[in-house]
């Protein structure tokens, strides 16, 4: 199943309205991931070229690129409509030309072979089923000595809520994330040169559990359940599994952890992967 037939796009759907006010996370790793750019993009890729913002959601990410890339025509996808008319309403009220909302399946992209400079993508392919396959659509899709920049998710995101629900039930709560060695290894059969790998761990801050869940669905991630998992626990495992994560109260606040993974990669280009683990920080 893609992402275009799944809960996923729903959710994306509802969330676009509640986004922007919720996505502290999403606003923070685009912004560092933004500066991660700027080391590795070579001077002459600033003039002019074609950018392909993958996951675009409400254009966020965009607004940080046309600043650095004032030249570059852009091509916003996204697999929801609601999210590209936010970013194409946004646009027009600031007089930006020169983009493109195309509403599409990262998993199957419709787009023509080295039609793109650059791309760009920041939290989007840890919804995307089949990464693998993801990966190789995104290296078609690049010209020879083009740059793939993107974060993702790590098998560490949200470790308070796994742990809080695994004594309750036998299910599991959480999504299972690809692992940077994984990631690496999937870039690599896609013919990708890893120019730069790197993880850190953000904490985010919340007054309660229900906070840590309205959280996940106003920026459409709601689907952190597998399949299968009854709709409603009950009272007691919902009262146990809220208790175990209360033992994670600091400062008032629980926290919840999300390992944020930074990847540079080329077509055609040599590079040697790295990994720099960093200490969590606080958002």
């Amino acid at each position: 199943m893609s992402m275009a037939h799944s809960p996923v796009r729903r959710a994306f759907e509802r969330a676009a309205a509640s986004y922007d006010a919720a996505a502290d996370l999403q606003r923070e790793v685009a912004r560092r991931l933004a500066l991660r750019l700027d080391r590795v993009l070579p001077s002459p890729g600033r003039e002019s070229g074609r950018l392909l913002d993958a996951g675009s959601g409400t254009g966020f990410g965009a607004s940080l690129l046309r600043a650095r890339l004032p030249a570059h025509d852009f091509l916003e996808l996204d697999l929801a409509p609601a999210m590209l008319k936010f970013a194409r309403d946004r646009r027009a009220e600031s007089g930006v030309e020169g983009c493109a909302g195309i509403c599409a399946d990262l998993e199957a992209l419709p787009l023509a072979e080295a039609c793109v400079d650059l791309v760009w993508s920041s939290l989007a392919l840890q919804w995307a089923v089949r990464l693998g396959s993801t990966l190789a659509g995104l290296h078609r899709c690049l010209a020879p000595g083009g740059l793939l920049h993107f974060s993702t998710l790590g098998p560490g995101t949200l470790s308070e809520l796994a742990a809080s629900f695994a004594p309750v039930d036998r299910y599991r709560h959480v999504n299972r994330f690809t692992s940077p060695e994984e990631i690496r290894g999937l870039l690599v059969r896609a013919g990708f040169s890893v120019i730069e790998l790197e993880q850190e761990k953000l904490v985010m801050e919340y007054e309660d559990v229900a906070g840590v869940l309205r959280g996940l669905k106003a920026i459409g991630a709601r689907r952190v359940v597998e399949e299968g998992v009854p709709g409603l626990m009950g009272k007691h495992r919902w009262a146990q599994a809220v208790a175990n994560y209360e033992t994670r109260r600091r400062d008032g606040k629980l926290p919840a952890t999300y390992e944020v993974i930074y990847v540079t990669a080329s077509k055609g280009v040599g590079g040697t992967a790295q990994g720099h683990p960093r200490e969590s920080g606080h958002v």
